[in-house]
């Protein structure tokens, strides 16, 4: 549909009934479409194959309950393993659905074929089948998936084909069919007299996984769901029946394998272990033996103890000699007037009665002293004998220090080695410790794997599953495919939407004019009347017996035009033009009728054709004239009562035919003639003057002589005119003069489709509308 900017904007309105309309009318093409989608519906539904879903729901037990991932575990206690060890559903989900596992229960179980048994129009699967056919042997050349027909032709034999070749073979025994190798047809059961429908390799790990779904249920839980679709329930339970086995069965294999494996490796390590303790054991003892220990806390507490004591002696041995020292300086500094110390610490005993001797001495002489002089001989003796005990005492305390100095030094030495053994014990200490560091490891690791050697020894006698089984798998009763409330609600609504696209698509696509509503739509340009489609197969279909719907439009269209035209002055003759956009629009159709209209009313009336391009107005009202319009203008001698044709039909009316066809056309309408021809026929005393001219949009020949016009009726034709009329009818109203009316006439209404009036005429007749259209009939 084209884009056309229309001159002037129309408000428009939104029209319900207008909407609905279209659709309405094509009432018949919506139950068609209905009816053919739900008859298609059912016709799918009846041989559509049935789609299943079986469900099924497994517990995947914690890996850590014992066994290797226990061990696992305390080793990751230890700090040994790195990683968790807890069960990852999501692995265990990818395990289910693997591609190796899938292809294992699917060859295992004979799932890969398919069997059915052959009807009219669709075939049936059936599981288990009553026969199996088992590929011993591929051709390289073997198309991937292949379709085959069995029929029984007794117990033992069968007769097999496919689109190229057939053959007869026997039961149970090989034989080789072309294009696929070497077979072998099994019965499982008794088969019935039917044709049985084989496709090799129609169920691989790809279709398995496609259907196969599985899911966690739960973030927080370990229950996993499957479910599986496909056209036999029978052999979707068996399916995942035997995939939890098989899946089951393989995690108990597993299990055993990592139990062997677990027990190699702790017979392994707990040998390794007795051979490291073993060496541990003797480095500890060679370490004691030869550094003499036997405890080393309690040695390295005599030594401490040994230490204190020699460093307390040669503290008391250092005193003693400094004792010495002092009294022999003071003895030999002192002259024999001075008493020699006594209670000083000295230990020796005779060096101390030695000393209380000579202080005795010395007080006795200091008594004789006091009554006699230095030459009293008894005086002079006890010097002498202070002499001789001072001289004894010094070499005494010299003796008795040179004892103690070796003492002294004997101490020290005795510390000294104590002190040496005292600072290698933390060495000693942190050797031994590392050793026994190293024994308490391998220890407490023996123990250890002695342990889990005793639990992997019964996690391997009682083996266990991997997964529960919480719900067995089931399959719903119900198909979940095809649906039959959706399949038939969905072809109902697709039935609908189809007519109403294309009835959607055609309004949509349609740019023709087709009631008045349209037209208001378009252009501000008053609609005079719609005339209702000619259904008689006349020109003129306007009579003073006339009742049908055709005639009382144009009654309709009179009265218009009489009210457009009552403000005329009372001496003109009115002079009306009907024009239109393009030809075949009607306005001959319309001007002739206009004219028998105003005839029938005994009024004195000119019908004028003025279309010299294309004549109809002899065509319409049957006249045969040599001369008209075209004559009046070239021959100035002409009259209008030669050309004038009276009284057509017996009702008054008078006509002008255009003439002989000009070779220039608008030349001839430019000539000073017309407006004489004009101003002479005004003068002639009729009531009205219906003019038809030539088409506006081809030929220039109406806009030449719209000056001569009251008002212009401008024709459109329902269904025929297209909506872009409205520009060449602006352009066309631009140049009419101010006074100069310009109306629309719509022409050819087909009132059967709620164009125009929808009612009868008159009341001779009446035709009769549809309860479901009178709602959307559109008066204009």
């Amino acid at each position: 549909m084209e884009n056309t900017s229309y001159p002037e904007n129309i408000e428009e309105e939104i029209d319900l009934k207008e909407l609905i309309a279209p659709y309405l009318r094509s009432w018949p093409w919506f139950v068609f479409g209905a009816l053919v989608s739900l008859a298609l519906a059912f016709v799918y539904l009846r041989y559509a194959s049935p789609m299943y879903q079986a469900n099924a729901s497994l517990l995947i037990k914690n890996k850590e309950e014992g066994g290797a991932s226990a061990l696992t575990s305390q080793f990751e206690d230890m700090g040994l393993l790195t990683g968790g060890a807890s069960a990852n559903l999501i692995d265990e989900i990818e395990i289910i659905q693997s591609k190796s596992l899938l292809e294992r229960v699917i060859s295992k179980n004979d799932f890969q074929h398919q069997y059915a048994v052959q009807g009219n129009i669709k075939k049936t699967e059936i599981f288990p089948s009553p026969i199996q056919i088992e590929i011993l042997k591929e051709n390289q050349d073997k198309k991937t998936k292949e379709s085959l027909i069995l029929e029984k032709i007794d117990g033992q034999k069968f007769e097999i084909s496919n689109e190229d070749h057939s053959q007869t073979a026997n039961f149970g025994k090989p034989f080789t069919f072309p294009e696929i190798g070497t077979l072998i047809v099994s019965k499982k059961g008794l088969l019935e007299d039917a044709s049985y429908s084989i496709n090799l390799n129609s169920f691989d790990q790809k279709s398995a996984k496609s259907s196969l779904v599985a899911t966690v249920l739960n973030e927080k839980g370990n229950i996993i769901s499957l479910s599986i679709k496909g056209e036999n329930k029978e052999k979707l339970v068996s399916f995942l029946d035997k995939l939890i086995e098989k899946y089951n069965q393989e995690s108990i294999e597993d299990k055993s394998l990592v139990n062997n494996a677990t027990e190699k490796f702790l017979n392994e390590r707990i040998e390794l272990l007795t051979a490291d303790l073993g060496v541990i054991e003797k480095e500890a003892e060679d370490f004691k033996t030869n550094n003499n220990l036997t405890d080393i806390q309690s040695e390295a507490g005599i030594f401490l103890e040994n230490s204190n004591e020699f460093r307390k002696k040669s503290l008391e041995s250092e005193t003693r000699l400094e004792v010495m020292q002092t009294l022999l300086n003071y003895i030999s500094s002192s002259g024999n007037d001075v008493l020699i110390p006594s209670n000083i610490g000295l230990t020796d005993p005779g060096l101390a009665s030695m000393i209380a001797t000579y202080n005795e001495t010395f007080l006795e002489r200091n008594r004789l002293l006091s009554s006699s002089s230095h030459i009293n001989p008894v005086v002079a003796e006890l010097d002498r004998q202070l002499a001789d005990l001072k001289s004894t005492i010094s070499q005494s305390l010299q003796k008795q220090k040179n004892a103690e100095q070796i003492n002294l030094n004997t101490l020290k030495g005795e510390e000294e080695i104590v002190n040496g053994k005292i600072a290698s014990i933390p060495k000693q200490e942190r050797i031994f410790r590392n050793i026994q560091r190293q024994r308490e490891i391998k220890e407490n690791l023996y123990l250890f794997l002695l342990t889990k050697r005793e639990e992997n020894g019964v996690s391997q006698a009682i083996t266990e599953p991997q997964a529960k089984v919480i719900d067995a798998p089931y399959a719903l009763e119900e198909p979940i495919a095809p649906k039959k409330s959706i399949i038939l609600l969905s072809a109902l609504l697709l039935g609908l939407l189809v007519p109403f696209l294309l009835v959607y698509l055609k309004e949509l696509m349609d740019t023709k004019v087709h009631h008045k509503k349209s037209i208001e739509k378009l252009t501000s340009t008053p609609v005079y009347a719609s005339i209702v489609k000619n259904s008689t197969g006349e020109n003129i279909v306007v009579n003073k017996s006339s009742v049908a719907s055709e005639a009382e439009s144009f009654r309709i269209l009179r009265s218009s035009v009489d009210l457009v035209l009552q403000s005329l002055k009372p001496d003109h003759t009115p002079v009306v033009f009907v024009t239109s956009t393009i030809p075949k629009e009607g306005k001959s159709f319309v001007s002739s009728n206009l004219a028998m209209a105003y005839a029938i009313t005994e009024k004195k009336v000119l019908y004028i054709g003025l279309d010299i391009r294309n004549p109809k107005v002899g065509e319409n009202f049957d006249i045969k004239s040599d001369f008209g319009f075209v004559n009046y203008v070239l021959d100035s001698d002409l009259t209008l009562e030669k050309i004038t044709q009276k009284n057509i039909g017996n009702f008054g009316l008078d006509a002008i035919v255009s003439g002989p066809i000009p070779p220039n056309p608008a030349e001839l309408l430019l000539h000073p003639r017309v407006e004489e021809f004009f101003k002479e026929i005004e003068s002639m005393n009729y009531d009205i003057i219906v003019v038809d001219t030539a088409p506006t949009a081809p030929v220039v020949d109406t806009s030449l002589i719209t000056q001569f016009a009251d008002a212009i009726l401008y024709t459109v034709r329902s269904e025929y005119t297209e909506k872009s009329f409205s520009l060449n009818l602006h352009d066309f109203r631009d140049k009419l003069k101010k006074e100069t009316a310009l109306g629309i006439v719509l022409n050819a209404v087909d009132t059967t489709k709620g164009y125009g009036y929808g009612y009868g005429y008159g009341y001779g007749q009446t035709k009769e509308v549809p309860w479901w259209k009178k709602p959307f009939v559109k008066n204009s």
